[in-house]
């Protein structure tokens, strides 16, 4: 949040958590499964929406199971934001 020409809301910078939520609007979940592990019954997912302030490129935030992983602008890396290959047989 250091862009020095655009115009942030009120508040944005002492958002946490679900509170980032109110930012932005979600236009799209995608859900995932491990593509390295077939038996892993968590899913994967990732919100992505756009920002007043950065309609251009978005938001996505990533989730792994009932954890929220990042987020961040969007960078569209799909499942491989998720799992690496090192989490085969977590």
């Amino acid at each position: 949040m250091s862009y020095d020409t655009a115009e942030y809301p009120a508040g944005l910078a002492e958002a946490e958590g679900k509170g980032i939520l109110a930012f932005m609007s979600v236009a799209d979940v995608e859900l995932y499964r491990n593509p390295y592990d077939s038996n892993d019954k968590r899913l994967g997912a990732i919100l992505g929406g756009g920002t007043e302030w950065d309609a251009e490129n978005g938001m996505e935030i990533v989730i792994l199971g009932d954890k929220v992983l990042e987020v961040r602008e969007y960078l569209g890396y799909g499942e491989f934001a998720i799992w690496a290959e090192t989490d085969e047989n977590e």
